[in-house]
């Protein structure tokens, strides 16, 4: 009886011990929950430097504009010449270039010149700057505008295209690849300054 008594005591004092034991040990996770795990924090990478944008080149057309006016503004009948000329419009040696004379005074005009086939009528341009700052000249920039035409009185003079002060005819000729290329120098001359014709046909 007395060893019994031993042996239970001896065993509860096992139980105790290993209950003491499980007190202080720290306590594992259970199996059936995720592990916690905390990680360090990810080191922050310092932001890529970024590359400047490269500059970008102002848009050209091959032509060469650096003999011109930087203002349309500012062209004159005879920057008109020389461009249409440098363009390949106009400057054939058989065809007549005509500056325009007492005509001009008549239509509020400054000045205009004709280019011409007198032989065969294959190209017939008439071509008309007015001083936008003359109050006469700006009022028939104004009927122009409106009315694709140079009026004065009851006669009409009709105009295919017009750009800033310059107005322009030119159907009355024959070539049609002189009328396409005089357009696509009218365009390229509104795209180079970022202006609008006011009309072009």
């Amino acid at each position: 009886m007395k060893t019994f008594i031993r042996i239970l005591s001896l065993a509860l004092v096992c139980v105790l011990a290993m209950s003491l034991m499980a007190c202080n040990k720290p306590a594992e996770p259970d199996p059936t929950e995720a592990p916690v795990t905390t990680e360090a924090p990810a080191e922050t990478e310092a932001p890529a430097e970024t590359e400047a944008p490269a500059e970008t080149e102002a848009p050209t057309d091959g032509f060469d504009w650096t003999a011109y006016p930087e203002d349309f503004s500012a062209w004159t009948i005879g920057d008109m010449k020389t461009y249409l000329t440098n363009k390949k419009v106009i400057g054939n040696d058989d065809f007549m270039l005509v500056d325009m004379g007492a005509e001009l005074e008549q239509m509020s005009a400054d000045a205009g010149f004709i280019y011409i086939d007198a032989t065969g009528f294959t190209v017939n341009d008439t071509i008309i700057h007015f001083d936008a700052a003359n109050e006469a000249g700006a009022a028939m920039l104004e009927t122009v505008r409106s009315q694709h035409a140079i009026v004065v009185g009851e006669a009409s003079v009709p105009m295919d295209a017009m750009l800033g002060a310059f107005t322009f005819s030119y159907s009355n000729s024959l070539d049609e690849a002189h009328i396409t290329a005089i357009i696509e120098a009218i365009n390229a001359l509104a795209a180079h300054y970022g202006i609008t014709p006011d009309f072009i046909g």
